[in-house]
């Protein structure tokens, strides 16, 4: 099975120069349906995962990024908004919908987006949310958006057909990215995913 699915970043020997700790946690299990169901437990998985990793591999506090492929996209928007204190940057890729764009926007203010997309995902939202985020005017703010023109399509047999969905083949592979989400970091971050620690 897992020759079948093998994602074309597996084959990528980046460890020994990747300056971080990827913590990939799978948002679905079999056979559950639906965006939007069940987040808050999940949120408090990945957070405990998280704080866990820090301590455990010695990470750095200051320099936690959140990203998110499609409906990891959208799980990123939905914490983002309930915990912006907790990353140090964001990066949304494919989201398939967008918390309320007000909200959202005022929730990661002072903070760093880079939202990625092709073009259809701007229709479906991304666009909207990129203007939202660009009135922001609290230091740190910074917004980034990359749109594609053309983006492949998942590597996963199964998700093949969803065309241009698989942005995060190109971000995830752009060195830009990495060299933007770890050139700063957040104190107040830190102290967040540190407190009640002895």
């Amino acid at each position: 099975l897992i020759g079948r699915l093998r994602s074309p970043m597996a084959d990528c020997d980046f460890a020994s120069t990747f300056p971080g700790i990827v913590i990939m946690p799978q948002g679905w299990l079999p056979g559950e349906r639906g965006v939007g169901t069940g987040w808050t437990a999940r949120l408090d998985q990945v957070e405990a995962l998280v704080r866990h990793v820090l301590r455990a591999y010695r990470g750095d506090p200051n320099r936690v990024v959140l990203t998110g492929q499609s409906a990891g996209g959208a799980g990123a928007w939905q914490y983002a908004s309930a915990r912006p204190g907790l990353w140090s940057a964001i990066n949304v890729i494919c989201a398939p919908w967008v918390p309320d764009l007000s909200a959202a926007a005022e929730a990661v203010e002072g903070k760093r987006v880079w939202i990625v997309g092709w073009a259809g995902d701007g229709e479906q939202g991304n666009d909207d949310i990129v203007s939202a985020l660009k009135g922001r005017t609290t230091e740190g703010s910074e917004t980034r958006y990359t749109r594609y023109a053309k983006a492949p399509g998942p590597p996963d047999p199964q998700y093949r057909s969803m065309l241009h969905h698989a942005s995060y083949d190109l971000i995830y592979r752009d060195p830009r990215l990495w060299d933007w989400a770890f050139q700063e970091g957040c104190d107040r971050c830190g102290e967040e995913w540190t407190m009640g620690e002895s």
